[in-house]
């Protein structure tokens, strides 16, 4: 399974991963926005938490391979990386403004 993003292209989370994104929590971010006053020159503009952290975790994937790809021993790690990267907004509300 994987996820499309209109501008990462196909985000593939793990098992592990796939686990948590079906929990109570991380579906709740799928209704919080995370787009701040954009919407106000963007009214069609629409980026939730979800897709966020998504977009983190893909982001810091790519981070790893690239230090991985450079000689950094990092392989133990990534897993770890990966599910900070997803997990960071998990403690925010909605957004007030």
């Amino acid at each position: 399974m994987y996820f499309r993003d209109t501008m990462r292209g196909k985000i593939k989370p793990n098992k592990v991963e796939l686990k948590l994104l079906k929990t109570d929590t991380m579906k709740s971010l799928s209704g919080k926005m995370d787009i701040g006053n954009i919407n106000l020159v963007y009214p069609n503009a629409k980026h939730t938490r979800l897709e966020h952290s998504l977009g983190v975790m893909h982001t810091a994937d790519k981070i790893c391979s690239t230090l991985s790809g450079k000689g950094y021993e990092i392989d133990e790690e990534v897993a770890i990386i990966r599910l900070a990267a997803l997990l960071h907004d998990i403690g925010h509300g909605p957004e007030v403004f």
